[in-house]
């Protein structure tokens, strides 16, 4: 799949993007689970409140702070776990799209599929770094 293909591919970020403009949304802190709790924009349905636009989702080991799809991470977002942390477009849980990631001081620049990373810009973005700071 070519860099071309993997930015247009995703329907579901059309609908999502249907959904966040035909929804009215109010802020919130609500509980999702044990072990997991959400502040921001939520939507109701069914009587249950579902995360849905702006807000962080925090688990026992990791945050998610970004946008959100009637519950879903889907849009740009920040991802923190204790040893690694992304930033970039996010799709079911997983960077797919331009993004950057750091693990255990590496860092890695490009575009996603998955989370895993399938076109590397990282030595460019390191060549630019150091022209800045010489």
């Amino acid at each position: 799949m070519n860099i071309f293909e993997m930015l247009k591919r995703s329907k579901k970020a059309e609908q999502h993007q249907q959904d966040y403009t035909t929804t009215i949304t109010e802020n919130k802190k609500i509980t999702i689970s044990e072990g997991v709790a959400f502040e921001g924009s939520v939507i109701s349905r069914d009587g249950k409140d579902i995360p849905h636009g702006y807000g962080i989702m925090k688990f026992e080991d990791h945050d998610v702070q970004g946008l959100f799809c009637n519950g879903d991470i889907d849009g740009i977002a920040y991802i923190n776990y204790h040893e690694w942390m992304c930033v970039g477009r996010v799709c079911d849980g997983k960077l797919n799209g331009w993004g950057v990631r750091s693990r255990r001081g590496e860092v890695e620049f490009g575009v996603f599929e998955d989370g895993e990373l399938k076109v590397d810009v990282t030595p460019l973005v390191e060549i630019y770094w150091d022209e800045i700071l010489h």
